[in-house]
């Protein structure tokens, strides 16, 4: 169960896929506006290099995360985003993963890593 407390980091997909198929703006506004409420609360946020992807179209996704969530894109030069990523790597490292797979996952010009 999780803690009041806890924070989700959103990467590129949920912004991506959801303004491209199952919500997009003009037919499930309110999935957007909930992620705002959400961002607000403190429960999501998510990271520069999430912007940057997202900034690499210019559409309406593109827009309204200028226009509505651009203070939740966290620096991922902040020593705490740093050090969680430091444990994210471990652990994907230690995983029974395909090197392949881990390199791809490391690979610090996409926004997974």
């Amino acid at each position: 169960m999780s803690s009041s407390q806890d924070i989700y980091l959103l990467d590129a997909n949920v912004f991506i896929e959801a303004a491209k198929h199952y919500y997009a703006f003009d037919l499930v506004g309110s999935f957007w506006n909930e992620l705002v409420n959400k961002a607000e609360e403190g429960h999501i946020e998510s990271i520069d290099k999430v912007k940057l992807e997202i900034d690499n179209k210019k559409d309406k996704l593109q827009e309204w995360a200028d226009g509505n969530f651009l203070p939740w894109f966290r620096a991922t030069g902040q020593t705490d985003v740093l050090n969680a990523y430091g444990k994210i790597m471990r652990w994907a490292d230690d995983g029974d993963f395909y090197d392949k797979a881990k390199k791809d996952f490391a690979d610090q010009r996409k926004a997974d890593a």
